[in-house]
């Protein structure tokens, strides 16, 4: 009995533990502070002016929010791949790369299925 119940503690114990490492749910929606999202209007007329990234965001589990091709703010993080990306997620080159020739880097989001085009 007393090895039942010293079981049971352990389970309980290593659920309640489990749950707070749970994912969080891919693409969630984030907002940009009115400081940020004037960032993202002053560079209009740019190539980029339907995308707007905020790396350093309180909202999003890695810290990156980005709007792509004028949608809603939502959260997300680098990739490689398509593979690296939740559920219809694609791998996209995020704007312009920098750097020297032969030197190149260039960063790649993972967006949304239903918004990468």
């Amino acid at each position: 009995m007393r090895r039942l119940c010293s079981l049971c503690i352990f389970t309980l114990t290593a659920a309640t533990l489990l749950a707070g490492c749970l994912p969080e749910e891919s693409y969630e929606s984030c907002r940009f502070q009115a400081d940020q999202a004037k960032l993202c209007e002053e560079s209009a007329g740019e190539e980029t002016s339907n995308n707007c990234l905020v790396e350093d965001h309180p909202q999003c589990p890695d810290g990156i929010c980005i709007s792509y091709l004028s949608s809603d703010p939502f959260c997300t993080s680098e990739c490689v791949v398509d593979d690296d990306c939740p559920g219809d997620g694609v791998c996209k080159q995020w704007a312009k790369c920098t750097g020297d020739p032969g030197a190149l880097v260039c960063k790649h989001y993972c967006i949304k299925g239903s918004i990468a085009k």
